[in-house]
C-alpha cells in the first residue's frame, strides 16, 4: 500500500502536472501569436538575464508565497482564510511589479504587467496552497521569466520591460487572464478547497500541539 508520504508526493506531482500543462498552453500560444503578429524574435539569454530570471523566480516565490502565505495561515481554521491569504499575496505581488515604472517602464506597460501579475500570482498562489510545496512554483515562475526575457528587445538586462503596448501584448494579457480564471475555477471547487484546508489545518495543529507539549 502507498504510504501517506508517497500519497502526498503523488498528489503534488499530479497537481504540478496540471499547472504545467496550463502554463505550457499559455506559453506556446502567446509565443506563437507574438511571432505571427509582430515577427517577434527570441534568443538565448545572456548571463545577466538568466540570473535575473532565476533570482526572480526563486526570491519572489519565497517572499510572496512561501513566507507571506505561511504567515497568514499560521492559525488556519476556515476556507475564507485561504482566500484571504491568496488575495493579499496576489495583490502585493502585482503592486511589486508595478514598481517597475520607477525603473524606466512606461505607465501603460506597467499597468498591463500589474494586471498580468494578478493572474500569475493567483496561479502560483493556488499551486502553493494546494501542494504546500514551494518548489513547483519556483520552477514554473523561473521558466516563465526565462521565456519572457528571451524575447529580443522586450526588456533590458535587468528584466524591466522596455517596449510599448502592442496588440500582441494585449492578447498575451488576455491569455494569462484566461489561464488564471481557469485554474481558479478548477482549484476553488469544494473538493479542492477541502484538500487545501486539510493540508494547512494539519500544519497548524501540529505546530500548536508541539508548542503545548513544551
Amino acid at each position: 500500500m502507498e504510504t501517506k508520504k508517497e500519497s502526498r508526493i503523488t498528489d503534488t506531482l499530479k497537481v504540478t502536472l496540471h499547472f504545467s500543462i496550463a502554463f505550457a498552453v499559455y506559453w506556446i500560444t502567446s509565443t506563437a501569436i507574438a511571432i505571427v503578429m509582430e515577427h517577434a524574435e527570441f534568443a538565448f539569454l545572456s548571463k545577466d538575464k538568466l540570473c535575473t530570471a532565476f533570482f526572480a523566480g526563486v526570491v519572489e516565490e519565497l517572499l510572496f508565497r512561501f513566507l507571506l502565505i505561511s504567515v497568514l495561515l499560521i492559525r488556519c481554521r476556515e476556507k475564507k482564510q485561504l482566500y484571504r491569504a491568496l488575495v493579499i499575496s496576489t495583490v502585493l505581488f502585482a503592486l511589486a511589479h508595478g514598481a517597475n515604472i520607477f525603473y524606466g517602464a512606461g505607465i501603460g506597460v506597467s499597468i498591463l504587467q500589474m494586471i498580468s501579475s494578478l493572474a500569475m500570482g493567483t496561479a502560483f498562489g493556488l499551486l502553493f496552497l494546494r501542494t504546500k510545496n514551494i518548489l513547483p512554483g519556483m520552477f514554473l515562475h523561473t521558466v516563465h521569466d526565462i521565456i519572457a526575457l528571451s524575447a529580443v528587445g522586450a526588456t533590458d538586462e535587468s528584466g524591466v520591460i522596455t517596449h510599448a503596448i502592442t496588440p500582441a501584448s494585449v492578447v498575451d494579457l488576455l491569455l494569462v487572464i484566461v489561464m488564471g480564471i481557469v485554474l481558479f475555477l478548477c482549484y476553488c471547487r469544494q473538493s479542492e478547497t477541502d484538500r487545501m484546508l486539510n493540508l494547512w489545518k494539519k500544519k497548524t495543529n501540529k505546530k500548536t500541539s508541539e508548542g503545548e507539549s513544551e
